[in-house]
């Protein structure tokens, strides 16, 4: 992560708006990651289970970020977060070891 460690220097020399652009960019790209690991099958999804809790790890410091610059917004992503974590697991994916 050096986008996630760019976020965090915005955040804590308090530039927010620079902060949440790097945040929704970072977003966007980890869910789509997920989305399309999600639509892989048999063997291709369990050869990608390293990548998604790299992905998935991702995903938990952004929603740590996106909470203390703008909670409402973190709200929203932490709800997105669930429902793929949801998808992902119901194929079988693995959350606990990364």
């Amino acid at each position: 992560g050096g986008s996630l460690d760019l976020a965090r220097a915005y955040q804590e020399t308090s530039q927010p708006k620079k902060c949440q652009q790097v945040i929704d960019q970072l977003w966007k790209k980890s869910v789509q990651y997920m989305k399309w690991y999600c639509s892989l099958d048999g063997s291709r999804f369990e050869s990608a289970q390293r990548d998604c809790m790299i992905q998935t790890y991702i995903l938990g410091q952004l929603l740590q970020l996106q909470d203390d610059i703008n909670h409402e917004k973190g709200e929203q992503r932490d709800t997105e977060l669930e429902a793929i974590l949801k998808l992902y697991q119901a194929k079988g994916g693995r959350l606990n070891d990364y």
